[in-house]
């Protein structure tokens, strides 16, 4: 069994979540294995979106009572609880991903996830702020 270092909890069931010796963040399933978050994403990952923008400090200070450094926070893989939210059907999850994409200015990351949600979001109002998100993505990427 590979060896990690619980640093918090994420979503209902509280998921404990770390990191191993090689840096890579896994999450603890019931069982005691460990599978990695960017290759295995679960549902859970999701929840961090509801954080917003408390969620980097929190992550930073549950580094620090660990005695790790503050910048492993830039290696966590929000990336993933943001690509599931922009992809899961509740308006909730898309608004708070959408949200986070915007303050983020991550838009050119999620382009495919965004275009999507310009035709199929849950509301209008995700829709329009995907396709606004959607132009500037694009329009930063032409010469």
């Amino acid at each position: 069994m590979r060896a990690f270092l619980p640093i918090l909890e994420l979503g209902a069931s509280r998921v404990r979540v770390g990191l191993t010796p090689d840096r890579e963040w896994v999450y603890e399933c019931q069982e005691g294995q460990l599978f990695s978050l960017e290759e295995q994403p679960q549902p859970f990952m999701v929840t961090l979106l509801q954080l917003g923008e408390a969620w980097t400090p929190m992550l930073i200070r549950a580094l620090e009572l660990q005695g790790l450094a503050p910048a492993l926070a830039a290696i966590f893989p929000v990336h993933v609880g943001v690509r599931l939210g922009l992809s899961w059907e509740s308006d909730s999850w898309q608004q708070w991903a959408v949200d986070w994409v915007e303050r983020d200015g991550s838009e050119a990351q999620f382009l495919p996830e965004l275009q999507v949600l310009a035709i199929q979001g849950r509301t209008q109002r995700i829709r329009q702020a995907a396709r606004r998100l959607a132009r500037k993505a694009t329009a930063g990427s032409t010469p």
